[in-house]
């Protein structure tokens, strides 16, 4: 079961039988050349020969599917524990709560949309970034300044409690042909607290068609946020309905394993 390109080479060297999960297309990511040549040749390789390949948005079915067979299983959420009422976490900052759950770098993030947000509800509310945050050491510095509360990771079991406790929750990613080819799985997580949603036009909440979910850009952004923090803020009544839930992906997903299974190692006939 291959997630990283690098695994080619284990492929290569055993000829197992083998399943490559797309969950980003890292083809399209900001990389130096070497690196990018390095996996553009590890994806070659892993489209060629694996059995079977899963991505897991309309995005990278388009353009994964292009010249081979693929299978479409989209992200999920365990409905169930985002649905158990949460304290408050210690660490959030007293007052209303703007929050992003989610990896905070520059293949994804937009530090100058975090930074403008922060100063639009100065006073009034705090930027708060909840998740790994592998930025140069000026660019936290600047998210810091501007009074972004950067939290760090945080155990996965804990993430319902932020996101619970949130008055708006943030989607400020940049879009880019890499973020396009995302099924966020915050889109989930945040659908099953049942909290509004300020997010910028990406892939997965730009056609979410949820009544909590409002798209906007630019000096926009920070306004929609900006209003949204002054109603005084209600526990979630609970997640939205029909909110997918991984038993539904586990299904789909044994299938696909199933044919990994009866294969003899070789990749699927090209379209």
């Amino acid at each position: 079961w291959v997630n990283d390109p690098s695994g080619a080479t284990t492929r290569e060297m055993t000829g197992w039988p083998a399943l490559y999960d797309i969950t980003d297309d890292w083809l399209e990511a900001d990389r130096t050349p070497a690196e990018h040549e390095r996996l553009v040749r590890d994806e070659a390789s892993l489209m060629a020969g694996c059995a079977e390949v899963v991505v897991c948005s309309p995005a990278l079915a388009r353009t994964k599917g292009a010249g081979r067979s693929v299978t479409l299983v989209q992200n999920a959420v365990d409905v169930a524990a985002y649905r158990v009422p949460r304290e408050r976490p210690a660490d959030l900052p007293d007052g209303p709560v703007a929050l992003y759950v989610g990896t905070v770098h520059t293949d994804r993030i937009d530090l100058d949309l975090c930074v403008a947000t922060a100063e639009a509800i100065r006073g009034r509310g705090r930027v708060v970034l909840v998740g790994p945050a592998p930025l140069a050491p000026g660019d936290a510095t600047r998210l810091v300044g501007a009074g972004v509360a950067l939290l760090g990771p945080r155990d996965r079991d804990d993430v319902p409690a932020y996101l619970q406790h949130a008055d708006v929750l943030l989607v400020p990613h940049v879009v880019t042909p890499f973020t396009e080819s995302l099924d966020p799985i915050k889109l989930y997580e945040y659908r099953a607290v049942g909290r509004p949603v300020v997010s910028t036009p990406v892939a997965g909440f730009r056609d979410a068609g949820d009544r909590r979910v409002t798209v906007a850009e630019g000096a926009a952004f920070a306004d929609v946020v900006a209003r949204a923090l002054p109603a005084p803020s209600r526990f979630p009544e609970g997640s939205d309905d029909g909110v997918p839930t991984w038993a539904d992906r586990v299904t789909q997903m044994r299938e696909v394993l199933e044919r990994v299974h009866h294969s003899r190692g070789h990749g699927a006939a090209t379209r």
